[in-house]
């Protein structure tokens, strides 16, 4: 019964997100994981922001894997489009001890890959300058600087340590775009303009 509870509430806050903060225009362009993520993270924060001794870890997790989702969608299939057809040299990268294949489907990463790969290898910051000319200097300069609170956030929650409406409202506000525009909503419109 408290599943089905849940299984109610995230489809109303779906709902909720849609009509009320991403349009319906927006909306349908998130990957469905990422909506389910979303209403799942955003019903647990609503339900019990005001209660101080609530562990929102779940919450948190669930923000992030929203996140992480949605880049997934967005850097790996505008780095295939730059790399296919290229000599493995000039498309595969070594992360965490492991050869990804960027021209071809890259299974789901972290944040903290994604971001490494951002950041770190060159291939990548030459293939994403190429694919996204009018967001590169975002995806490459701001977007790993805004993912490492995230980040943070989402490995003590990971690992026991419990957070607080407080340690999570920021990330909320930036992820969803409250009060200014939104991490999602950047990773989608830069999706839209890959070349």
């Amino acid at each position: 019964q408290r599943a089905a509870e849940q299984r109610s509430e995230a489809q109303r806050m779906s709902s909720e997100l849609r009509d009320n903060l991403f349009g319906r225009e927006l909306w349908p362009l998130l990957s469905p994981q990422t909506r389910s993520f979303l209403s799942a993270a955003e019903a647990e924060f609503r339900a019990h922001r005001d209660d101080a001794g609530f562990d929102l870890s779940g919450a948190a997790i669930a923000y992030a894997k929203a996140v992480e989702t949605e880049l997934n969608a967005t850097v790996f299939p505008a780095l295939r489009t730059q790399l296919q057809g290229k000599p493995p040299h000039e498309r595969e990268v070594r992360e965490d001890g492991r050869l990804l294949d960027l021209a071809g489907v890259v299974p789901h990463q972290s944040l903290g890959t994604v971001t490494h790969l951002l950041e770190h290898q060159d291939l990548v910051q030459a293939a994403v300058r190429r694919a996204m000319p009018v967001d590169h200097n975002w995806v490459l300069g701001l977007l790993p600087r805004e993912l490492g609170p995230i980040r943070d956030l989402r490995n003590p929650g990971a690992h026991s340590e419990a957070i607080t409406t407080g340690a999570l409202e920021s990330v909320r506000r930036q992820i969803l775009g409250i009060g200014c525009e939104g991490l999602l909503e950047r990773l989608v419109r830069a999706r839209l303009r890959v070349r």
